[in-house]
C-alpha cells in the first residue's frame, strides 16, 4: 500500500493546487460567457472561452452519497478509512463529484472546500453545516497539515 494518493494531475488542475494551499475557493470562471465549470478544462466547455480563476461561491446542495467500495488506487485501500464520496449541486452553477463527509446525506447543504491532500494536490471536500472536519477520520488521513479549511 502507498503512502500517497494519486499525484497525475493535468497541468490546468494543478492550477488549483496554489489556490487550495491558501484556502481559498476559486474554480475556473469564463472570461466569455461569465459562467463557472468542473472539472478544470482547457477552455469552457459551454463557449470555448478561455478561463480564469475566480472566487466562487462555497454553497453546495447534496444530489447522491455513496461509500466507496472499489477503490483503484492502493492509498484508498486502507482498511481502517472508510471513503465517502457526493455529487453535489454548486451555487457557482456546475456539479461536481468530491469527497464528503460520512454524515452526509441527499438534500444537505454543504460548504466546499478545496483542501490539499497528502500528495499536495487539490481535492474537493464538502462539509454539512457545523460538522467538525477533524471528527471525520477520511478528512484527517485525506489532507495535509494545514491543507485548507
Amino acid at each position: 500500500m502507498t503512502a500517497l494518493p494519486p499525484t497525475k494531475r493535468s497541468a490546468a488542475a494543478r492550477q488549483l493546487n496554489d489556490v487550495a494551499a491558501r484556502g481559498a475557493f476559486e474554480l475556473p470562471r469564463c472570461v466569455d460567457c461569465g459562467g463557472y465549470c468542473w472539472p478544470v478544462h482547457e477552455l469552457c466547455p459551454a463557449c470555448l472561452g478561455d478561463l480564469t480563476l475566480e472566487v466562487a461561491p462555497r454553497g453546495a446542495t447534496v444530489l447522491a452519497v455513496t461509500p466507496v467500495l472499489a477503490l483503484v488506487a492502493d492509498y484508498f485501500r486502507d482498511p481502517r478509512i472508510s471513503w465517502h464520496a457526493g455529487l453535489v449541486a454548486m451555487e457557482a452553477g456546475p456539479s461536481a463529484l468530491g469527497f464528503v463527509h460520512p454524515d452526509t446525506a441527499a438534500g444537505d447543504r454543504l460548504r466546499l472546500s478545496l483542501c490539499l491532500d497528502r500528495a499536495g494536490q487539490a481535492v474537493l471536500y464538502g462539509l454539512p453545516q457545523g460538522a467538525d472536519p477533524d471528527a471525520d477520520p477520511q478528512w484527517r488521513e485525506l489532507t495535509a497539515p494545514h491543507g485548507g479549511n
